[in-house]
């Protein structure tokens, strides 16, 4: 029987596309299928994957009726996934020779529900490593879903697949973040993750795509392109969440996770957003109403606190003035050092001090 289906969603990526095939069938672990849909391209990338199912029998191609998104197209793949193991891989990404080898046997091997490999930027020609090596215990820990997922990215991790079919865990419709989104759904679900310190999966900055080069400076372009508000943009899937957590009956062991990724989620769209808040902090009300904040602060840090009455008091100027305070506050320093004896006023790349005896 098939131990892993790898699934590839493919969209004009055809300039990228032989290389990932490429280190996906030469893969020293090869009782592997390897799912392609192709969401409609518009390039050469349909012609690649037939070209390579006829070399490799392994490889089963899937081509869209209509272009249907990044979201659709990855549920499409588990639908069609056989293998008790699931793992993914962007089509303008690539895997390490043994990625599959080693990924399948720290998921036996340590009995846990997941597990997390390290990431390989290529842009930044840098590294991605997992958090602490080891078995984590997901149930017993009062980690933040942002801090145990060492990366929201489903493609450098493997996933079972009986997990995903006993709770119909699926991505929600959206044009970004839905791989939070479902990595945070199985979260809710599996008892244990191991972090794997090996780097195996190589990711490929492509220029191409908006969501990749997201800053607070491109907000205008994401709401030409996706047609959303930015506050879409970052709280979507939460409704989803909320729900699959009461459908599952997991909301009151998750229900301090949930509230502290709300929070989470708000400061994120609040460092980067400089518009008036007013309206999403209805929204952002609206998805509180569903926690009970008042009594399960206690998981909070301070600031976060801080930020939850802000946030249900409606203070938005205080908010505004938190995340994108004067240019005057940004930018001076003023100490005073008692063991230096220095006392210094920096104003920008001046600086005043005085010595004191």
């Amino acid at each position: 029987m098939t131990q892993i289906s790898v699934l590839v969603p493919v969209y004009n990526t055809s300039q990228y596309l032989r290389e990932c095939l490429d280190s996906i069938i030469q893969q020293t672990f090869t009782d592997i299928e390897i799912i392609c849909v192709n969401d409609c391209s518009t390039d050469n990338s349909q012609n690649i994957l037939e070209e390579y199912a006829k070399k490799d029998s392994r490889i089963k191609v899937y081509i869209n009726d209509v272009n249907v998104g990044s979201s659709i197209t990855r549920n499409v793949l588990l639908s069609k996934a056989t293998a008790p193991f699931i793992m993914w891989c962007d089509s303008d990404d690539y895997y390490m020779p043994n990625i599959c080898s080693t990924m399948y046997f720290h998921i036996n091997e340590q009995n846990v529900d997941m597990v997390d490999c390290g990431i390989y930027y290529e842009k930044h020609l840098g590294v991605l490593k997992c958090q602490n090596y080891g078995k984590l215990m997901l149930q017993s820990t009062n980690n933040g879903y942002y801090s145990t997922i060492n990366s929201r990215s489903m493609c450098n991790k493997i996933y079972k697949k009986e997990l995903i079919d006993k709770f119909n865990i699926s991505l929600p419709n959206l044009r970004t973040s839905e791989d939070v989104a479902f990595n945070i759904m199985y979260m809710m679900v599996a008892k244990s993750l191991y972090y794997c310190g090996d780097v195996l999966y190589f990711y490929r900055y492509n220029s191409n795509s908006i969501t990749s080069s997201y800053d607070g400076n491109k907000i205008n372009q994401l709401k030409s392109l996706y047609q959303i508000d930015i506050y879409d943009n970052h709280f979507a899937f939460m409704p989803q969440l909320l729900q699959f957590a009461k459908d599952n009956n997991l909301f009151k062991n998750h229900h301090d996770k949930l509230l502290q990724l709300l929070i989470t989620l708000a400061c994120f769209f609040f460092s980067r957003c400089k518009e008036d808040y007013t309206e999403a902090l209805i929204k952002i009300n609206a998805l509180l109403s569903q926690l009970d904040y008042t009594n399960a602060t206690d998981n909070l840090s301070s600031s976060e606190q801080r930020l939850l009455k802000m946030i249900v008091n409606n203070e938005s100027r205080k908010i505004k003035k938190k995340f994108h305070p004067s240019w005057l506050k940004r930018n001076i320093r003023i100490k005073l050092s008692v063991k230096s004896k220095e006392f210094y006023i920096q104003l920008g790349k001046f600086k005043l001090s005085f010595s004191y005896n």
